[in-house]
């Protein structure tokens, strides 16, 4: 009867068993809201965001005229978490 109970509940529409495997030893990135909901919760939410947009800003501005220098990547940077 239990072997019957695992193929009826796998076979059924109504439900579904999900595994998730984890591996803790692959570093994850920070996420936009992450990065965000931190300076949120300090108080400088709307300065940091100020700043980077002006990074940002620039850096597409130099892209655009072709004046980046060597290596020189995003500076929007997500860090592992």
């Amino acid at each position: 009867m239990q072997k019957k109970e695992k193929i009826r509940q796998i076979e059924s529409k109504e439900q579904r068993t999900l595994h998730f495997l984890f591996n803790p030893d692959v570093p994850v990135k920070e996420t936009p809201f992450t990065r965000k909901y931190v300076k949120l919760l300090d108080g400088t939410l709307e300065e940091f965001e100020n700043e980077e947009k002006e990074k940002f800003q620039g850096y597409i501005e130099r892209m655009e005229s072709e004046e980046l220098e060597e290596g020189e990547t995003n500076p929007v940077i997500y860090e592992d978490m």
